[in-house]
């Protein structure tokens, strides 16, 4: 007979190192996971945030204090760890990775593969969906859709918002299917102020909207498993996830399984009253100031990528132009996934290219001429 656990499948520590400051926050993380009963949860941070340290150092302080004061946390080994990001496609969709194996230093296989054959998994619209999709097939990662319902950075931001409901609900149903991802069924970054709103009797279908996925887009996606997550930034808002049953003895191992075999889509929250709600409301103030800010780094990311497509591209042209080796340029042609950065070059570039490619056509045919002369 199975048992029923909590896990949250989508988290963010926000952490740095080894800080003293982050030391606390661990901790609070850690107590938190205990006091709402969690069994595992998955760190998927965003790429630029550093997500191999924050594994680590929170992976390491949870062993310390087992190690240090097992009687008072004791329970903690009860609560698992595992890796992952939260990935930021070219497209402006996320999707998250994550897999169970770490050693006992918190190392975790899949930031190794990451670090040493796919660094550009560490750098944000490094790669296109189906690029990551391929990379976590290969390396039997797990996959999953953190948001597919229609947010900023969901499937719509993948495939246009020129999308109709049928056809969006079709193509996101189709990848996951087709791809065999897991899909999430509920993210709980809003919870905090719809909660709270509706204890004032106001009811926003908005927020409904954007943390629930449709019943008729779960049931048409055919997933391989179903997803949910907090998706807190501050450990005050972790507490909510979804439940799933546990197949066998209650380990690391039999814990990811039942995570890549659960089908249910039974979503819990925390249990607060008014005031509970109301300062969670406050944590979810402090979480919008995080969420902000990464918001502002982000643009200030596609900001750079767009500056060092221009300037590659430029430089490519001017290769042409001197006659200068272009084999280094052409190494940096990852800055353009999933197309050729060809089709990025301006009109009046595309012109001097040509005329720079017909001049050393014609260099080429004079010495051909004169070696037969």
């Amino acid at each position: 007979m199975s048992q029923e656990i909590k896990v949250d499948l989508h988290f963010h520590p926000n952490l740095n190192g080894f800080l003293s400051s982050d030391r606390s926050k661990a901790m609070r993380i850690l107590l938190n996971c205990l006091e709402y009963d969690l069994t595992a949860l998955i760190i998927t941070e965003h790429t630029y945030k550093d997500p191999v340290n924050s594994f680590r150092s929170l992976y390491q302080i949870q062993q310390e204090l087992i190690k240090v004061n097992p009687e008072k946390y004791d329970k903690l080994k009860n609560i698992f760890l595992f890796p992952g990001i939260e990935y930021m496609c070219t497209e402006g969709g996320e999707i998250v990775l994550f897999h169970d194996q770490v050693d006992h230093h918190g190392n975790a296989f899949m930031y190794e593969i990451m670090k040493k054959r796919h660094p550009l998994l560490l750098k944000p619209y490094g790669l296109t969906l189906m690029e990551v999709i391929d990379i976590a097939a290969h390396y039997k990662l797990s996959i999953y859709a953190p948001h597919p319902f229609e947010t900023k950075t969901g499937s719509i931001k993948i495939f246009g918002k020129a999308c109709s409901t049928k056809s969006f609900r079709y193509r996101i149903s189709q990848i996951v299917s087709n791809r065999n991802l897991g899909i999430s069924v509920h993210n709980g970054a809003f919870d905090s102020v719809a909660d709270v709103l509706k204890e004032l009797g106001v009811v926003v279908p908005f927020f409904e909207q954007i943390t629930s996925t449709p019943p008729i887009l779960l049931d048409e996606a055919n997933s391989r498993f179903n997803s949910g997550g907090s998706d807190a930034h501050v450990p005050e808002l972790i507490g909510s996830g979804i439940k799933i049953n546990l197949f066998g003895e209650l380990t690391r191992k039999n814990v990811y399984l039942s995570i890549l075999l659960n089908k249910e889509k039974k979503v819990f929250k925390p249990k607060r009253g008014f005031f509970g709600r109301i300062k969670r409301l406050f944590a979810g103030f402090k979480q919008l100031g995080v969420t902000s800010r990464e918001v502002i780094t982000e643009k200030k990311i596609i900001k750079q990528i767009e500056k060092e497509k221009k300037e590659l591209l430029e430089a490519y042209v001017r290769a042409w132009e001197k006659g200068l080796p272009i084999k280094d340029i052409i190494k940096l042609k990852h800055l353009f996934p999933g197309k050729s950065f060809m089709l990025s070059l301006s009109k009046l570039q595309i012109k001097r290219l040509k005329i720079a490619m017909e001049k050393k056509k014609l260099e080429r045919k004079n010495k051909i001429l004169l070696e037969a002369a």
